[in-house]
Formats: structure tokens, C-alpha cells, sequence
């Protein structure tokens, strides 16, 4: 019993002491992570990042373990030696950078050189018939750009005698990157968006948005309302800026799921290219250039794919060469507010079709709204789809758009204010 006793004393002090080593490298971690925070208010530069990083990490290590690791010198010099060897390792993983995959090509892409500075990758299924409107898809994300998967659900549009262009916005896809994050948003994509047309050469254009996308053909609507002939907002995001809901996807995903996400999400260069974004994007870029930010977020992507549809669905396509920075900069603590769109949007008369599916993570109200604001809009609820609804029920959504093009009734769409009794999404 003596024996038993002094082993299990023994692995509970150096269980305890186990402890103690993880706090101070934990400690030492976060000190580092704040100085290169505050240090990024000063400079962009990574090495003059990481030369804040080491000597704070180095102090909080010395003064961590003389806190918290108590006992005999030995003892004491030991528990430093693993706690400066788990925080050189944590080190050495964020400063490495990650070596990504190259692009997928996309068959048959071309490129616009626009006045406005962009060059956008776009792929073209033509029509044929040279007197109807243009339709243009919009990606959602933003930055989430997937040229031939999009095409291929839209292209059956061309046999109706319009030509169908899907493109990468600025920062997705094979389309160009901004040296300065903070180029990224909504109004840059609306006068993207217009140069197209002018490019194009076309008086009115049909535009199809799905999700952030469709927070672009709203805002070109109301900026240029004679200039729509149609418009398509599938699981269209929030006008209401305090809609909480574009936040709540990952709540879809299981725990399995969800314990993935995070891992990628929190890998320790992710996670301070992230904050980092947050203080200064320029040093954020720096630090993690648009390949290697890119590739981890086509990764982070892929774990979360499950929550664009209804559980128990699938297989899905997947992104390939996403935009990080297109994408997290617009919903950053620091990027511009986009002015309220609602009242701006009550002058469109273009004939407008709103679909949403039952699994779509986004508010209900989300969508609601664009039916209650835009006078000459329909609304089709699907029960089998979820976020990314024209890839879940691709043939309901093409006779809906095929109804609106042809100005005739849209056959079921949805009149009541309350959520259908089957709808799984928020309020």
C-alpha cells in the first residue's frame, strides 16, 4: 500500500507540474500574440513582428515559470526547458508558412481588364440570340468563387437565347488581388459590376445573386435601377445590419464537424493573420500572403460546407482558390458600414424572384425583407434546400427564373409573412 500511495502521490505532482508548464506556455503565447497586436499599429514588417514576439515570450516564460513552477532548482530547470521548448515549437508553427496547393485551372476562362483597376476571371456560356439582356451570376461569400460549378447549374439559361457569364470578383478565384485589404468591399463590386455591363455593351442586365452576391445585385439595383432587367436573390444576406444569422452557419454542422472547423479555423498562423487583420490588414498581408491565406481558407471552406444544405445531402462541390482577404476584410472591426439599403431599394421595379430553402441558415427575415421592400417581387420557398439553394434543387430554381424572364406568374410562390411549419432556419 505504501508503494501505491507514494506512485500515486508522485503522478499527481508532476501531473500538477504538467499543468503549471502548459499555463505558463499558454501565458507566454498570448503575450507574444498581444505584442505582435500592438506591434502591427507601428509597422506592417513580419520581422519587426516577430522581433516584438520572441524577447516578450522570452520574459513571460522566465517570469511564469518563477511564479508558477515552485520546487527544487532541478525541478524548476527541467519545467523550463519543456515550457521553452512547447513555446519555440508554437513559434516555429506560426511563423512557417504553409506551402498551398496550386489553383485548380478553370476550362475555358477569359478575363475583363476594367477601368476600375480590376482584371476578373469570367467564364461565358453563350446564347445566341444577341437582342435579350445579359445574365450575370454573383458569387456569393464574399470571395467564394466556384466559375464552373456556378456556370454549369446557370447555363441551361443559354438555350433561352441569353448569354450567362458567372465571374471571380475582385479577390476570388483567378481574378486579381489588392496589396491593401481594405480595397475590399460592396462598393467596390457594384462599380466592378457597372464596368461589366458597359463592357458588355448592354443597356439592362439580369443579375443572379446567392447570398453576399445578392447583397450586390440589391445595391446595384438601387444605384442604377434603369439599368436592371431582372433580378435573382437567392438565399439573398441581411438588409438589417443587426441580423445576427450570417453568423450562426456553423451551428448547422454536427460536433464532429464543428470540432474540424475550429482546429483549422484556430491554427496558430490563421489565427493571428485573423487578428492581425483586424489591427492593421496591411501587416496581416505581410504576414500571410494571399496564396498561403487563400489556400488554409479553401480548407476551412470545405469543413463547412455541410451547413450550405440540408443534413444528409450530398456530395457538394467544393471552392477552390477562395479570396481570405476578399472575404474576412469587409466583416472586419475596422472596414466601412454599408448604408442602409432598404429605403434606397423601393425605387426597383424590375420583376425580382426571392428564394429561400428550408435549411438556409440566413433569417427568415433576411428574406422577407427584400419581398416587402421591392414593389414588383415573388417569393419561392423550397423545403429540400438549404444556403445554397440552386445547387440543392437546381431544376425549381431555373423554372422560377425561366418565369420570371418570361414575365409570367411565378407558379409557387409563398404569400404568408410567418416562415412555412417545416422551416429549420432562424426567425
Amino acid at each position: 500500500m505504501s508503494g501505491t500511495g507514494e506512485t500515486v502521490g508522485w503522478v499527481t505532482v508532476w501531473w500538477k507540474r504538467a499543468l503549471r508548464v502548459v499555463a505558463v506556455d499558454a501565458i507566454a503565447i498570448l503575450c507574444g500574440i498581444v505584442s505582435v497586436l500592438l506591434a502591427a499599429r507601428l509597422t506592417a514588417r513580419p520581422a519587426w513582428l516577430l522581433g516584438c514576439a520572441v524577447p516578450t515570450m522570452a520574459a513571460a516564460l522566465v517570469g511564469g515559470v518563477a511564479v508558477l513552477i515552485p520546487g527544487r532548482s532541478k525541478a524548476r530547470r527541467a519545467a523550463a526547458a519543456v515550457a521553452s521548448v512547447i513555446a519555440a515549437a508554437a513559434l516555429l508553427v506560426a511563423v512557417i508558412p504553409a506551402s498551398p496547393d496550386p489553383p485548380r485551372p478553370v476550362v475555358g476562362s477569359k478575363y475583363w481588364e476594367l477601368p476600375t483597376g480590376s482584371r476578373l476571371q469570367y467564364v461565358l456560356k453563350p446564347g445566341g440570340a444577341g437582342n435579350r439582356p445579359p445574365v450575370i451570376f454573383l458569387h456569393g461569400g464574399p470571395g467564394i468563387a466556384d466559375l464552373e460549378s456556378d456556370l454549369s447549374y446557370f447555363a441551361p439559361i443559354a438555350t433561352w437565347g441569353y448569354d450567362v457569364y458567372a465571374y471571380a470578383q475582385l479577390g476570388a478565384g483567378g481574378s486579381s488581388r489588392l496589396a491593401d485589404p481594405r480595397g475590399y468591399g460592396r462598393p467596390r463590386d457594384v462599380a466592378d459590376l457597372e464596368a461589366i455591363r458597359i463592357r458588355l455593351g448592354a443597356a439592362r442586365i439580369v443579375l443572379i445573386g446567392h447570398s453576399y452576391g445578392g447583397g450586390i445585385a440589391a445595391e446595384y439595383a438601387a444605384r442604377f435601377p434603369n439599368r436592371v432587367a431582372g433580378l435573382v436573390l437567392i438565399s439573398p444576406m441581411p438588409m438589417d445590419p443587426h441580423d445576427r444569422s450570417p453568423r450562426e452557419a456553423t451551428s448547422i454542422l454536427d460536433t464532429g464537424q464543428a470540432i474540424r472547423l475550429y482546429g483549422a479555423v484556430l491554427a496558430p498562423r490563421s489565427l493571428i493573420g485573423y487578428l492581425l487583420l483586424q489591427s492593421n490588414p496591411s501587416a496581416a498581408h505581410a504576414f500571410m500572403g494571399d496564396a498561403e491565406a487563400d489556400g488554409r481558407n479553401d480548407h476551412v471552406l470545405e469543413l463547412s460546407e455541410a451547413a450550405l444544405h440540408c443534413a444528409g445531402t450530398g456530395p457538394h462541390p467544393t471552392t477552390s482558390q477562395s479570396g481570405f482577404y476578399a472575404l474576412q476584410y469587409p466583416q472586419s472591426i475596422g472596414a466601412a458600414r454599408v448604408p442602409d439599403l432598404q429605403a434606397r431599394l423601393e425605387v426597383v421595379s424590375a420583376p425580382t424572384l426571392i428564394v429561400k430553402g428550408r435549411c438556409d441558415y440566413l433569417s427568415w427575415s433576411s428574406a422577407l425583407g427584400y419581398r416587402r421592400t421591392l414593389p414588383n417581387s415573388s417569393l419561392v420557398y423550397l423545403s429540400d434546400a438549404g444556403h445554397n439553394a440552386y445547387q440543392d434543387r437546381p431544376a425549381e430554381v431555373l423554372k422560377a427564373v425561366s418565369e420570371l424572364l418570361d414575365h409570367r406568374p411565378v407558379s409557387n410562390r409563398y404569400e404568408r409573412l410567418e416562415p412555412p411549419i417545416d422551416y429549420e432556419g432562424p426567425a
